[in-house]
């Protein structure tokens, strides 16, 4: 695996640990990208308008 993909996974880890979920989803994992601020992915996202602030803003809406 790949160091970014691997920092990724652990970010998506976490992000499940902080929102208290027991089991990691979709949502998660895109939170993990963006928290690695750097890469294709998080460059794509960006581009498409995606950022970690209205990502978090979406969830909090359907929780």
């Amino acid at each position: 695996m790949e160091p970014q993909g691997k920092k990724a996974l652990e970010l998506t880890h976490r992000e499940a640990l902080r929102l208290g979920d027991e089991h990691i989803g979709t949502e998660h994992l895109l939170l993990g990208i963006l928290d690695l601020a750097e890469g294709d992915t998080v460059d794509l996202l960006t581009h498409c308008g995606v950022t970690r602030e209205n990502a978090e803003a979406a969830l909090a809406r359907l929780r």
